[in-house]
């Protein structure tokens, strides 16, 4: 049912360089992405890696497992997890002897702000049930909770990072 996800203009692993062709907000980007058919942690990641000028299609890819709450197990939500990946990606260590600590501190602000918002760090109980299960995958289905539900999630984890991420990875 789902598209592929990437901007129709632009190849899968094109670089775009920074700034370049960005919405204003980090929030409405990730929106866009998954409702032009990426999937929770894959529009959170590309969001950032476009405004980084790194490889969206690289993004894709290492976001995909992630989807789903960790490949649809009903974990930890996705558009929580490309957070992680987006904040590590633009403000990670650069090598062994950097420090992790500024970083840790924002993932910690990220999760906590995001759970306060949205009430909950698991995808199972944001959707209301378990997509693990044949059952729980059936209602996520036929009750439209990819549109109803992990849009405005998305959207939501973008607007978050937004405040966390480096002045230099934000537009």
């Amino acid at each position: 049912r789902r598209r592929g996800c990437h901007r129709p203009d632009l190849p899968m692993n094109a670089e775009i360089r920074k700034g370049e062709d960005m919405e204003d907000n980090l929030g409405r980007r990730c929106r866009e992405l998954f409702d032009s058919g990426c999937y929770c942690a894959e529009s959170v990641v590309i969001a950032v890696a476009e405004r980084q000028g790194l490889p969206t299609g690289l993004a894709m890819r290492m976001a995909t497992g992630f989807c789903g709450g960790i490949s649809r197990t009903g974990g930890l939500c996705g558009a929580l997890t490309g957070g992680i990946m987006a904040l590590g990606m633009a403000d990670g260590r650069g090598s062994a002897a950097d420090d992790h600590r500024p970083l840790y501190g924002k993932v910690a602000r990220f999760i906590a702000e995001f759970e306060q918002r949205l009430g909950s760090t698991s995808c199972s109980d944001l959707l209301g049930c378990d997509i693990s299960t044949a059952e729980g995958a059936r209602e996520f289905a036929s009750s439209d909770l990819e549109a109803r539900v992990c849009a405005g999630i998305t959207e939501a984890a973008g607007t978050i990072l937004e405040t966390l991420l480096p002045p230099e990875a934000t537009g």
